[in-house]
């Protein structure tokens, strides 16, 4: 039996290229019919106008004439949603086709609030980055507030849409970190479950969130604030958060802005930053930290790389839509 009481919530911004393939792995789901809420957060009229190829019965579109932050359009398709459950999806993240049953099953199995997965990092080839496995329910409640641990950011829970709401939603004066601090307010509510499956595709790509060093240190000392009681008074490190800086500014190609950030790193982190130094040095694009078995692997001195071999469901995802080039991108 197709179930139907899952609406998933896609913000976008100028990026119908990428929404496309996006939206591909929504519409294949297996078991599970879902509503789409799609939020133009501020596109321009080009875009916006390519966006209503998307609409039929069970996808809506809304439009904000500028901007209101990725934080608002979120808040927007929870309001909009008619459904118990509620996904969230990045434009530009991919889905295997059992993602949804998978986390509905075992949402209600164990009757929590939300529910995570694991996710993979890749860019177009398909290159694989990162695999990212799902930390255990214990792990997130020993951790979370340290650490954003869930695999993939918002595109990986499907969360109680009422429980959601009665938290206040996602937080609109954080411009990076508001899934986080959703994730923490929603532990607050309610243990949750996990898929130990590899669900979501976390692409990489040059026009992902930009690069906003100052804004993100600003939501990190908020959410210092809001949950050191969490952390035993510990105060939140911001060494993790000038690591990611800076090897995003790496994979750019900017290499004397990762130098900065790797340099702040060093206080808190200093051997993941050391290394990260004596990357901006070498010439060659960073590699990443696991291939997929059979790929030729480009050697680093500055890494291990781990051969990894990935699910059918995984690999077939990967090998259907991560081959795709956007022109948006």
């Amino acid at each position: 039996m197709t179930r139907r009481d899952v609406t998933v919530v896609i913000p976008t911004r100028n990026r119908v290229g990428l929404l496309a393939i996006t939206l591909a792995t929504v519409r294949a789901q297996v078991g599970v019919d879902p509503e789409v809420v799609i939020v133009d957060d501020g596109s321009d009229p080009e875009p916006a106008a390519a966006l209503q190829e998307f609409r039929d019965e069970r996808t809506t579109i809304l439009r904000n004439e500028a901007s209101r932050g990725v934080a608002a359009a979120r808040n927007q398709g929870l309001q909009a949603a008619s459904t118990r459950w509620v996904a969230f999806l990045d434009d530009d993240d991919l889905w295997t086709p059992t993602k949804l049953a998978r986390q509905l099953a075992s949402v209600c199995e164990v009757g929590a609030a939300w529910v995570y997965s694991g996710a993979v990092k890749f860019e177009v080839g398909p290159i694989l980055w990162q695999l990212m496995l799902p930390p255990s329910p214990d792990d997130v409640q020993r951790k979370l507030a340290d650490a954003n641990i869930i695999p993939a950011g918002a595109s990986n829970v499907l969360a109680d849409r009422e429980t959601v709401l009665g938290l206040g939603g996602f937080d609109e004066g954080l411009q990076h970190l508001s899934d986080w601090d959703m994730w923490l307010r929603l532990l607050s509510a309610s243990v949750p479950a996990a898929v130990s499956a590899i669900a979501v595709g976390y692409r990489l790509h040059r026009r992902a969130m930009s690069l906003n060093p100052a804004g993100m240190l600003r939501d990190v000392a908020l959410l210092d604030t809001r949950w050191r009681a969490m952390r035993s008074d510990r105060p939140l490190e911001t060494g993790p958060t000038h690591l990611w800086v800076a090897m995003s500014h790496l994979r750019a190609g900017n290499r004397f802005r990762a130098m900065l950030h790797y340099l702040r790193a060093t206080p808190t982190r200093p051997s993941a930053a050391w290394r990260g130094l004596l990357r901006t040095l070498h010439p060659a694009r960073p590699t990443p930290a696991h291939v997929l078995d059979g790929q030729e692997v480009r050697r680093s001195p500055f890494k291990r790389i781990r051969r990894i071999q990935l699910s059918d469901e995984v690999a077939a995802l990967l090998d259907r839509y991560a081959t795709l080039r956007s022109e948006h991108q």
